[in-house]
């Protein structure tokens, strides 16, 4: 079994190969494929040359401008937009690895960190759920 990356967040320039503002480049490796949402920023099926502190770079150029986009490594299925200040992982439901809740608008959790939706790690009614972060340096103590 390959590995999986939590979805990450970075800015996107039409024309370039470099995401910068990386949320987290940490397991991200060369040749690694790296993915954004249909429609979204860069064409499906580039992959990573290299990684730098809060970079990476693609084999393939973005297509559209886009700040803050999520990008990943296996094919997500968006599974619902909650609305609202308060959201958590489902608790009901069947999901499959890879599922993807993703907020209308991102909030701080209770340790300031600006969470942006729920991944589902291992499939199931509800699934295993992880938190995606748009930043993944933590607040200071």
């Amino acid at each position: 079994l390959g590995k999986t990356h939590l979805p990450s967040v970075g800015d996107f320039t039409s024309g370039s190969a470099v995401i910068t503002n990386c949320s987290n480049t940490t397991g991200w490796v060369a040749g690694d494929i790296i993915r954004t949402a249909k429609f979204g920023p860069m064409q499906n099926g580039a992959r990573v040359v290299s990684v730098g502190a809060d970079t990476i770079t693609m084999s393939l150029a973005a297509t559209k401008t886009k700040t803050a986009a999520h990008f990943y490594d296996v094919p997500l299925r968006l599974v619902e937009m909650t609305r609202g200040n308060a959201f958590g992982a489902p608790s009901s439901g069947d999901f499959p690895p890879g599922a993807f809740v993703s907020a209308e608008t991102p909030t701080k959790d209770a340790n300031g960190m600006v969470l942006t939706g729920w991944i589902c790690t291992q499939g199931g009614n509800p699934g295993l759920w992880e938190p995606v972060y748009q930043s993944s340096v933590s607040p200071a103590a």
